[in-house]
């Protein structure tokens, strides 16, 4: 009966662990806050040249708002509120 010493376990693991990730690379990630918008296309840039392809980030916070205070945000504006 042979005996794995830890060196040959953490080998064996280590060819487990490549084939697996050549075979199922991890192309998608979670961001967190950029600190400007020349951060965040720096940092997106390098995950997309490493063959990253999505991309989770943090969404704001849900508020309550009624329909006028929507209407009047400009980041509605294209929006149309419905019945």
């Amino acid at each position: 009966m042979a005996i794995l010493t830890l060196q040959t376990l953490v080998a064996l693991t280590s060819i487990v662990v490549g084939a697996i990730a050549r075979d199922y690379p991890i192309s998608g990630s979670w961001f967190k806050h950029f600190k400007d918008s020349t951060e965040a296309s720096n940092e997106l840039d390098l995950f997309a040249k490493i063959g990253g392809d999505t991309v989770l980030l943090r969404g704001a916070h849900l508020l309550n708002r009624t329909e006028e205070e929507v209407k009047d945000d400009p980041l509605f504006a294209h929006c149309e509120v419905g019945q």
